[in-house]
């Protein structure tokens, strides 16, 4: 029941031999375009999988033509029966440990500038971002950290306070974004990993990734995790169909054109606004208010245009024609500003062609007042009640009006966008410069790296866990560690547990013990398996999704059509 009522609340707010292992390549038919997998036996009945990216041309960082994406270490017992197999630790390789001086300009007050610094060259294997086999670990440090911060070093005066909540905010957001980025792009088609992984294993893979972010996310329960998985999926598919109509609507309200940004790793979460630069000659009606752009209609830069541009043919009722079809007249057209999709609630403003640096100072401006309000003026939402329904009733109304309040959501679509652009070659190459040039002046988090640096981080990351791999005190140790402690978990009682690992902390399982886990894993797959079994009493409803990666939705505006 505990459980079961965490997780709604969560939703809603043997031996070893030394040898380099050898990588077994999935078959290029069985994979998808996007993704490559490359599986690593481990000495002792596990394995390694590993998904990679393509990177396009543009792209590229010291001869890489991909970049590695996400690492999972399976437990498969050794015995070939897929029902014992249990997924353990996950890797992030586009997230790295911040550096000793990444770290120190994490805790800058008001520095809102990407630092350059890199996170080092370290050859230590990396840690992994989630224990499958301890989804809980680091639940009660992260409390115990909040509780130290609101405590002992908020009452400590506003240079502690605003140091603290910069070092805790920015080094989280970091780890967070990126966990979020590697969600993003295998939730999408959830095929990209059917090659590798099972279905209930995906499902446990992006349902616990899901509530990583989340405080007490890892107290839902395994049986819980489908759920999450679905949810998720429902939230996000949700969002993007919201806000494509929103957008759309509103650029024919005023006049201007939708049309969705074609990227080959999300193409139907980020669209574009243009606009004809013949109207740019007369007045027309214009509500900025969801753009949150600058009139473009009274603008004499739009008359004088040189930066990208495109032709269109539009009919008589200013309708883009598809390319080769007559009776249009030619028309060229001006990207005025990209939109995220994904963000809740309302289309998020990431790129203004117009202005650059619009969107990254009004990012400035928020983190500054959520700065102010909790590092100078002490106001949090846990130790002033007033300050709590007078935050809670602001941003409701301020959201209600198109703002966006949602800061991880912000970080989150910025670097979705970025990672796009680097794995995809279906954009105009004037294109896609003019946006990377742009989206790069939206970095204001002082631990994140430029692109190059993160392909380079990934590839060193992958390199050292691929060594620790082939040692047999490395990912094989583990293995055999964490089957100890599954097996104590399932035949002692705490206190038991917590003797035996005081007593003996490198005591190994035997062969009955591997006998009586693998039964027992046995059993819980079997009992997974029935609960999984649909209600045949229970109507089946088909609902089409009008947002598929297949097939995107085509939405031309105009004002008139």
């Amino acid at each position: 029941m505990l459980r079961t009522a965490l997780f709604l609340i969560i939703t809603a707010s043997p031996s070893f031999a030394w040898r380099a292992p050898n990588p077994v390549i999935t078959p290029a038919g069985t994979q998808s375009p996007g993704l490559r997998v490359e599986t690593t036996t481990i000495a002792n009945g596990g394995e390694l999988v590993v998904f990679f990216e393509k990177l396009n041309a543009q792209a590229q960082t010291g001869g890489n033509s991909e970049i590695p994406l996400l690492a999972v270490l399976r437990d498969g017992m050794g015995d070939g029966d897929p029902a014992t197999d249990r997924l353990r630790q996950v890797w992030v390789f586009t997230y790295a440990s911040p550096s000793p001086a990444q770290r120190i300009a994490a805790g800058i007050p008001f520095f809102y500038h990407r630092s350059g610094l890199d996170s080092g060259s370290s050859t230590r294997p990396p840690r992994p971002v989630l224990d499958l086999a301890r989804p809980a670990h680091g639940l009660w440090p992260g409390i115990a950290f909040s509780v130290v911060q609101s405590q002992v070093l908020d009452p400590v005066g506003s240079l502690a306070r605003l140091t603290t909540h910069a070092y805790g905010g920015n080094l989280g957001e970091y780890r967070r974004t990126h966990v979020a980025e590697v969600l993003d792009i295998i939730s999408r088609n959830p095929g990209q990993l059917a090659s590798a992984l099972t279905p209930d294993e995906i499902e446990t893979l992006e349902g616990r990734l899901e509530l990583s972010s989340k405080l007490m996310g890892g107290l839902v329960a395994d049986e819980s995790l489908p759920s999450v998985y679905s949810h998720a999926l429902e939230q996000r598919t949700e969002n993007r169909g919201h806000n494509w109509e929103l957008l759309r609507q509103t650029a024919e309200q005023n006049g201007l054109y939708f049309e969705p940004l074609h990227l080959d790793a999300a193409p139907d979460s980020f669209g574009v606004i243009w606009m004809a630069q013949k109207d740019a000659e007369g007045g027309h009606f214009f509500d900025g208010q969801l753009l949150h752009i600058a009139n473009p209609f009274h603008d004499e830069g739009i008359r004088s245009w040189k930066g990208y541009s495109e032709e269109w043919t539009l009919d008589r009722d200013r309708v883009r024609l598809a390319e080769g079809m007559d009776g249009g007249v030619s028309v060229k057209m001006i990207p005025l500003a990209v939109y995220a999709l994904d963000y809740p609630g309302v289309p998020l403003l990431l790129i203004d062609f117009r202005h650059a640096s619009h969107p990254q100072h009004t990012e400035r401006r928020l983190r500054a007042v959520d700065d102010v309000t909790k590092g100078v003026l002490g106001l949090t939402t846990f130790g002033s009640i007033s300050y709590f329904a007078a935050k809670t009733g602001f941003l409701f109304v301020h959201k209600k009006h198109g703002a966006a309040t949602d800061r991880p959501s912000r970080r989150s679509a910025f670097v979705a966008l970025r990672h796009a652009l680097a794995t995809g070659d279906s954009l105009d190459p004037a294109l896609r410069r003019d946006l990377e040039a742009c989206i790069e002046k939206l970095d204001v988090d002082p631990v994140e790296k430029t692109w190059d640096q993160e392909v380079r981080a990934a590839w060193r990351q992958y390199d050292a866990l691929m060594k620790f791999a082939a040692d047999p005190d490395g990912l094989a140790k583990t293995i055999e560690r964490d089957r100890v402690d599954e097996y104590r978990a399932a035949t002692k009682g705490p206190l038991k547990r917590m003797v035996a690992a005081v007593l003996h902390p490198h005591s190994g399982i035997n062969s009955e013990q591997m006998a009586e886990l693998s039964r027992r894993r046995q059993l819980a797959s079997s009992k997974r398996q029935r609960t999984d079994l649909p209600d045949e009493s229970a109507p089946v409803q088909v609902a089409a999704n009008p947002l598929t990666s297949s097939t995107p939705i085509r939405a031309a505006g105009g004002g008139r059509q």
